[in-house]
């Protein structure tokens, strides 16, 4: 309610009609007054008052009054419409986040439904791997890994178990045999030696079997600590056979050597021993007598390139793979493969490098053995 008043306080103009009761002061700005309607109710007014200028001379004041019931019926209302507001918006909020939880979660619950179908029988089961660039892409892509890493040790462990049994079953019925046959009459001293030491060769051939195969079972699996050293593949490979010429010159056999020159490797020289002593065993045990091995080096790429050839006979064509399989051999040649090329094969795997057989040019087998060169 606003009213226009004269210089003596008296109402010039007013928007509504004057209530009785007692006023602040022209010169109070802001005050409170208690004023009484045309039906004698009274009510709490707050009060303005503010003067009006005209050429630096006060020629009236305007005077403003709102009753504080209706403020605080306004207040009051405002008041509950924010906390209505409020409440509204929490549990459109907690609808929300609800929401995006549940959005959110859901490939781990895709991921946790997945998990459950892998069993100790089925291990060959890989989760879906999100292309999502983040939590659950990682855990997908770990949860994977470590199912890859159980499923080749229950592989290996399953694969021993079968070559073990496999392979045992025949000395041990030899040994068998050999004791009952022995146990039926009496022997002379002589003859219970011979049978002893037949025996005692049969052990010591199970013995090799089985350190063997858990040396084949430990580089499968990777369960092996290399210790790696910077060498020159070629000069170590010079300086090695000469502690091993007597297996081919008790052969007659000639060596050729040719070479690219060095070839900085890193390798860890007790474990690259038994690659490259299996693969010429194998070159010395089919080379013809007075036969000629050769020991070519070379590069290729970011490649040491080993190449081992011998004159003995050829290999199978489409073989070329089957021999490094373990306890193979070849149906038409006869040759039998036991666990020497596996062997090779898996301690070069453990390099980074590989091994490969091939047919050289001429005649015989050919064995390349491919090491990553020392950037």
């Amino acid at each position: 309610m606003l009213s226009l008043l004269d210089t003596q306080g008296q109402t010039v103009l007013s928007s509504h009609q004057p209530a009785s009761g007692k006023l602040p002061p022209l010169g109070v700005h802001r005050g409170k007054a208690f004023l009484a309607d045309s039906s004698s109710e009274v009510e709490e007014y707050r009060v303005m008052t503010n003067p009006v200028h005209l050429r630096g001379v006060t020629v009236g004041y305007v005077r403003a009054l709102a009753p504080v019931k209706r403020l605080k019926q306004t207040l009051s209302r405002i008041e509950s419409a924010l906390v209505t507001s409020a409440i509204g918006l929490l549990i459109l909020n907690v609808w929300l986040v609800g929401l995006a939880l549940r959005r959110a979660l859901r490939p781990i619950d895709r991921l946790v439904s997945d998990i459950h179908r892998v069993t100790e029988r089925n291990l060959s089961v890989r989760v879906p791997v999100p292309h999502s660039d983040d939590e659950i892409q990682r855990l997908a892509e770990t949860f994977n890994a470590m199912l890859d890493r159980l499923d080749r040790g229950f592989r290996f462990q399953t694969q021993l178990f079968q070559d073990l049994s496999h392979q045992l079953k025949t000395p041990l019925a030899v040994l068998t045999g050999s004791l009952e046959t022995t146990l039926r009459r009496a022997r002379t001293a002589e003859e219970y030696q011979s049978i002893l030491e037949s025996n005692l060769d049969e052990v010591g051939r199970m013995t090799h079997l089985i350190e063997s195969l858990l040396l084949l079972a430990r580089l499968d699996s990777q369960n092996v600590q290399l210790q790696f050293h910077d060498v020159d593949f070629v000069q170590f490979c010079q300086t090695w056979a000469q502690d091993i010429s007597l297996l081919w010159e008790a052969k007659g056999l000639e060596t050729r050597w040719t070479d690219d020159g060095p070839l900085p490797v890193l390798i860890d020289p007790g474990r690259m021993v038994q690659p490259l002593l299996n693969l010429v065993d194998n070159a010395v045990k089919y080379s013809p007598e007075g036969g000629v091995l050769t020991f070519r080096f070379r590069r290729e790429g970011g490649l040491a390139i080993f190449e081992l050839e011998n004159e003995g006979p050829a290999l199978v064509e489409g073989s070329e793979e089957e021999i490094f399989v373990r306890f193979t051999s070849d149906q038409e040649s006869g040759r039998g493969f036991g666990l020497g090329l596996p062997i090779a094969r898996a301690a070069v795997e453990l390099h980074g490098g590989s091994l490969v057989a091939y047919h050289p040019p001429v005649q015989g087998a050919g064995f390349r053995l491919s090491l990553p060169l020392r950037p």
